[in-house]
């Protein structure tokens, strides 16, 4: 974690093999968005993150070049009780998804929702431009292969110059996918179950939605250079 390109002020706890920032809401939305113009990488691991994990040393090295880290899931925040190092909350990346936009829109910076069931992003884009009034830099719902890379996809990222990427492939492929493609470049992402729009079934974001339990996405930010970054903290 010693590269993380913002400064380090919050205590971090070890939940088995990962590393998670012991902060509120607030200071996560902060951290994220500060990320814009840096790019990084946001992750929000839940219990089953942390079991796979365990055996996965590709998925913990790509948390461990994680700018953020914030506990998704409630089983995560309990552990860390028992643990005598509690976590101040529970930080879906369906969560941070609305704050985060509102905060883009009012700096105007945009979200490129990538991932997601077949018109859940953007049906997900549709409400944060209704409730935040961010600009959507693209949206996209590709099948993935983490064994046959699509740079083309990549590219058409780079060239709608996001400043934060919502990523929706499911864990530890969303992970895994930033960590290769965006991680070391310009926007910043953020990953988690999707974590682009906690919204209701009835709005069609069935692939962005939270169940206060986890979120299905993650997020990255970007900077303007060639390439993009994934999820960032600070």
């Amino acid at each position: 974690m010693d590269g993380r390109r913002l400064p380090r002020t919050a205590r971090r706890i070890r939940i088995g093999p990962l590393w998670v920032d012991a902060l509120t809401f607030e200071e996560a939305i902060d951290c994220a968005a500060a990320l814009a113009g840096m790019g990084g990488a946001v992750f929000t691991p839940n219990v089953d993150h942390v079991v796979l994990a365990s055996s996965d040393p590709a998925l913990r090295e790509a948390y461990s070049a994680a700018e953020l880290v914030v506990a998704d899931g409630q089983w995560v925040v309990w552990a860390s009780r028992l643990l005598g190092t509690p976590l101040p909350a529970k930080i879906s990346g369906s969560d941070l998804a609305l704050p985060l936009a509102r905060k883009a829109a009012d700096q105007g910076r945009s979200l490129y929702l990538l991932g997601g069931a077949p018109g859940s992003a953007e049906a997900a884009a549709a409400r944060l431009v209704r409730e935040t009034g961010v600009r959507i830099a693209g949206v996209e719902a590709p099948r993935v292969d983490l064994s046959a890379p699509d740079e083309a996809l990549v590219d058409r990222i780079r060239a709608a110059k996001p400043d934060f990427v919502l990523v929706a492939l499911g864990a530890p492929k969303q992970e895994l996918w930033i960590h290769r493609h965006l991680s070391t470049s310009s926007p910043a992402g953020c990953a988690g179950r999707p974590a682009g729009c906690r919204a209701r079934d009835s709005s069609g974001c069935s692939g962005w939605r939270s169940n206060r339990g986890g979120s299905r996405a993650g997020i990255c930010s970007t900077t303007p250079v060639s390439r993009p970054s994934s999820c960032a903290s600070c």
